[in-house]
């Protein structure tokens, strides 16, 4: 593997951070019909490792800020267990959520897999990262080079010389900031000051960052649930993300106990690999988001469907004035 160094971009920073306070991961679960052995998980991993430069980094803090750094490095640690009960899969998964990567020379993912008794086709497998060096598409990417190695390792094919991608710089070292229109910009804050009121944080109690534990709700659409819910979004001209949104904005909604308005931020992640020179292919493993965050207000006269649709419209907006974008421009001036 080549040795290379460079200091950390400004979402890679904030993830960092993140990570400082027991944040700042991604963890994904992975459902494999067919049993693969740890061996050719190992064997698979290695080859993801070596295509993928972002794999084979650590993070160094140096006096002007955090580097990520390569010599040295170690392999994608794995470990193996074998579970006695179905519901153990989410509670390590959880766990995997509160155990923070170190700035030892390690790499900034880990896998686990899982295997259960009582499936002896299949298995699980729990890949945890670091959030600054990935983002949802590169989980998805990561997830496919690695199935796509492990098939051909079963196979018995031989594998050709591994392709070396490139180590990118920071997203907003690449972005094109001429899609950006300044005055437009400019009157959508103006507008959003004017039309937003700051919610209101509530806070029960207060608890040390060590006795805070994060939860994991996974929730699964059936095949035919999810044509159903595509064609609604259509009938209602909005989209399946705004419909998602409102919904969870809903179910947040109703575990308060009020008539009185309530006030809702909510954010997203949004790619920022078409905007940049040149544009960052989906095989490219990184950290190229934005954010975009809006406040609502949320009340018993609310219709769901009105509410998707003004979702998509703030959304669409927000692309179109280059909001996302801006944010990294005007991050990058403080």
């Amino acid at each position: 593997m080549k040795s290379f160094s460079r200091k950390l971009g400004l979402v890679e920073k904030f993830m960092t951070l993140g990570n400082e306070v027991g944040g700042g991961l991604i963890v994904n679960i992975v459902y494999i019909e067919g049993f693969l052995t740890p061996d050719t998980i190992k064997k698979a991993l290695t080859l993801v490792q070596k295509r993928h430069p972002i794999l084979q980094v650590y993070i160094v803090e140096h006096e002007d800020g955090f580097y990520f750094e390569s010599e040295g490095i170690t392999e994608i640690p794995v470990q193996v267990i074998y579970k006695e009960d179905d519901s153990e899969t989410i509670k390590i998964a959880e766990q995997e959520l509160h155990i923070k990567f170190t700035h030892e020379k390690s790499t900034l993912c880990r896998v686990t897999i899982l295997y259960s008794e009582s499936k002896s086709n299949s298995c699980e497998i729990i890949i945890t990262f670091h959030h600054g060096i990935i983002d949802g598409i590169s989980c998805m990417k990561f997830i496919d080079n690695l199935l796509f190695y492990c098939q051909k390792i079963i196979d018995g094919e031989n594998i050709p010389e591994v392709e070396y991608l490139e180590f990118l710089p920071p997203a907003e070292e690449m972005l094109n900031f001429d899609l950006l229109n300044e005055n437009k910009l400019e009157n959508y804050q103006l507008q959003k000051e004017e039309k937003e009121a700051q919610p209101q944080l509530i806070i029960e109690q207060t608890a040390s960052v060590n006795q805070r534990f994060t939860r994991m709700l996974p929730r699964m659409l059936s095949k035919e649930n999810t044509k159903i819910l595509i064609e609604k979004c259509k009938q209602e001209n909005t989209s399946v993300h705004s419909a998602i949104c409102v919904a969870m904005l809903f179910a947040s909604a109703q575990l308060f106990s009020t008539d009185d308005n309530i006030n809702f931020s909510y954010a997203f992640p949004v790619s920022l690999r078409k905007y940049c020179q040149p544009k960052i292919p989906n095989a490219t493993l990184g950290c190229f988001i934005s954010i975009l965050a809006f406040n609502q207000l949320i009340n018993q006269d609310t219709i769901f469907w009105n509410l998707a649709r003004e979702c998509k419209a703030k959304t669409h907006d927000a692309l179109i004035d280059g909001v996302h974008i801006n944010l990294l421009k005007q991050q990058g001036k403080l």
